[in-house]
Order: C-alpha cells, then sequence, then structure tokens
C-alpha cells in the first residue's frame, strides 16, 4: 500500500489550502498517477471536506481524519509512516531525519506531509520514519508530488 496525507487547517478563519477541493483532486490525480492506492486527509477545521467529495474514483481510496493521532489508529499496519518536514522543523524535534534523496523507500508506506502554515502542529510524528527536503519551505502539494516521483525513480 501507498498512501499520501495532507491537512486541511484553518487559520485566523481562512481555510488552508484555499481551494481545498482543487487540492485535493490534484494530489488524488497525482496520487495515483505516481502509484498511491490511498489518499487521507487531515480535516482540522468543521469544514466537513469529505461531504462534497464526490469525485469517486474506484483506483484510489479516500478517508477523512480530524487528527494524525485518528490515522495512526486506523490506518494499515505494516505501512512505515513517513513524516515529510523541512529541516528547520526537524531540528526542533530532537531525532535525526534523512534528506530524501538518501532516502530508502519502503515497500509500504504512508507519506505523511504537514500542514502548509505549522506542519504537524502539536502532533509531533510519532514513529516512522523523518524524511526532509533540503528546502525552507514548501506547499503540501508539491513536496507530495517530488517525494513520490523520488518512489518512482528510486524503484525504476
Amino acid at each position: 500500500m501507498i498512501g499520501v496525507s495532507f491537512y486541511l487547517q484553518d487559520i485566523a478563519g481562512l481555510t488552508f489550502p484555499a481551494y481545498p477541493e482543487g487540492c485535493l483532486d490534484r494530489i488524488v490525480y497525482n496520487a495515483r498517477m505516481m502509484g498511491a492506492s490511498h489518499v487521507f486527509m487531515i480535516d482540522t477545521t468543521n469544514y466537513k471536506y469529505g461531504q462534497f467529495y464526490k469525485h469517486g474514483d474506484a483506483e484510489i481510496a479516500f478517508a477523512r481524519y480530524e487528527s494524525v493521532s485518528d490515522l495512526r489508529r486506523v490506518v494499515a499496519t505494516g505501512a512505515t509512516l513517513v513524516y515529510l518536514e523541512n529541516p528547520a522543523t526537524i531540528a526542533t524535534l530532537g531525532r535525526a531525519g534523512t534528506e530524501l534523496k538518501d532516502y530508502t523507500h519502503p515497500d509500504s508506506a504512508i507519506y505523511l506531509v504537514g500542514a502548509d502554515f505549522g506542519g504537524f502542529g502539536t502532533e509531533a510524528p510519532v514513529g516512522g520514519d523523518l524524511v526532509y527536503l533540503p528546502v525552507s519551505d514548501m506547499w503540501a502539494e508539491g513536496v507530495l508530488n517530488i517525494v513520490l516521483y523520488d518512489r518512482l525513480m528510486k524503484q525504476a
């Protein structure tokens, strides 16, 4: 199983990503094109995003959770959780991360990208692998695309 996860968050009354339905459509499309079988959304808002996601895609599963903890409890035993963060945030976590270029992707993985603003917030990465791209900041959607592409190239 290959899964990707991203955050929907509320900052000062604004929802990020600003156009969540378009963002989810792109994440689902790109994930499917790059071999993922699941997309998980961490929705920390009351937006109830899953209610209007109507692009039922037979080739990829979609699920909504309210926290990373909920996702960890429910999802795929046997899949490695791969937390994607920037180097500055990893430095504050007290554990070492691996740069993406040096990372060996597991056979079964769920790639979790932090929120566009605030990373994983109060939910520090627990277990799993900690991987970073050597950039200071990047949109979550872009990070997922780069990581899935890296996975494809290293398996080719």
